[in-house]
């Protein structure tokens, strides 16, 4: 198994090259990010593919099938309102700002049906997924480092792009929430280029960041 020593130094360099390729790319244009964001899906979408076809594949079915019902007011409902709270809710307000990525020519239906394909599809097969890694990792909703504990059930061959994909993923979003900045601060009535306000941004975000990577022990 390929592992990296985890120690301050490999976190700040991990660092550096993180905020380096997202504050790079957020700076270019809306084309430019618009072309970017579609690269990203496509190779880290084809990873993600072959990463839940591992786990399902490799998945001790028999142990799953006799897992015992949980609670499901104390536990399902909780969860569930946590994953709309965290997905289709959160994203309700930036409606204004999703519809600088679409083209005039697409109609409403179509982007409905994108916006809820897109957002439906991909986080009920991850959720899936998740649940039959959680059973052959029962520690793994307490972990502090969550990606790496997945990682370690995996081949060799496959956790370089499993953990290619998890950055890849970590910097697309990370791109459109920068990009998105100009626009937000519009809103609270400051005008600023988007360079600018990616810095700005950039500068916020590394704060707790860095609070949370250098300075706390348990943050979690």
């Amino acid at each position: 198994m390929f592992k990296l020593t985890h120690n301050i130094t490999t976190q700040f360099i991990s660092l550096l090259i993180f905020l380096f390729l997202t504050i790079a790319v957020s700076i270019f244009g809306r084309k430019t990010v618009i072309f970017l964001q579609k690269l990203f899906a496509t190779i880290f979408g084809i990873l993600t593919l072959i990463v839940i076809t591992y786990v399902l594949l490799h998945a001790k079915w028999d142990e799953i099938y006799q897992i015992k019902t949980s609670n499901w007011i104390t536990n399902f409902i909780p969860a569930v309102t946590i994953i709309a709270a965290g997905t289709g809710i959160s994203w309700a307000i930036a409606g204004a700002d999703y519809s600088r990525y679409q083209k005039e020519a697409n109609s409403n239906k179509g982007i409905l049906f994108a916006v809820v394909s897109g957002a439906f599809i991909p986080l009920s097969a991850l959720t899936f997924t998740g649940i039959i890694i959680a059973e052959q990792l029962p520690g793994l909703a307490t972990s502090s480092n969550p990606i790496e504990m997945i990682g370690a059930i995996l081949p060799s061959w496959l956790f370089i792009p499993y953990l290619i994909t998890e950055v890849g993923a970590l910097i697309s979003i990370a791109v459109l929430s920068l990009y998105s900045a100009s626009l937000n601060l519009m809103t609270l009535g400051v005008k600023t280029k988007q360079v600018y306000a990616v810095i700005l941004n950039s500068i916020i975000i590394i704060l707790p960041i860095t609070y949370i990577l250098f300075i706390s022990n348990n943050f979690l």
